[in-house]
């Protein structure tokens, strides 16, 4: 299993393996630079599979991708946060689909992340300065974050 460290190169955080992961010391001998790419690794296959079965119910519902036509914000955070209340009265599963209200919360999460990174100005009803959020953006700020937590960087 490999062993990574985060190293701040003036700015920008890349993901390194550590000494002792080289390809030669896991009896491979070609070579793929990683460093400073999104770890898709680390997602959670299983729950990546949850969500995809709340979206795979909602395009039989509605249409394949409906939700990225635009909804207003504020619903999906609305219906992330009545599965949420599901979960938090004691029921795990909803009742419409058999799947977990956990997924469903994901989901809406998921979608209401995507369509607040896409569009400049999403459909929100809440007052809110939006910004143009890209995953370069988003890289760097866990970067940062990343390096307060081990203690690099004052903050």
């Amino acid at each position: 299993m490999a062993h990574y460290d985060f190293v701040d190169t003036g700015g920008n955080v890349s993901v390194v393996p550590l000494r002792g992961d080289k390809p030669e010391h896991l009896g491979m001998a070609g070579v793929k630079y990683d460093g400073g790419k999104i770890r898709f690794d680390l997602v959670p296959p299983d729950a990546l599979a949850a969500v995809a079965m709340v979206l795979t119910f909602g395009a039989a519902k509605y249409a394949d991708r409906n939700w990225e036509k635009g909804i207003d914000l504020a619903r999906l955070r609305a219906a992330m946060m009545r599965h949420l209340n599901r979960i938090e009265l004691g029921e795990d599963i909803d009742g419409e689909t058999g799947l977990p209200h956990m997924a469903h919360a994901a989901c809406c999460a998921m979608m209401a992340l995507a369509l607040w990174m896409r569009q400049p100005t999403p459909h929100d009803s809440r007052a809110k300065n939006l910004n143009t959020v890209t995953t370069d953006k988003l890289f760097s700020a866990v970067g940062g974050a990343i390096a307060r937590v081990r203690g690099d960087v004052a903050e």
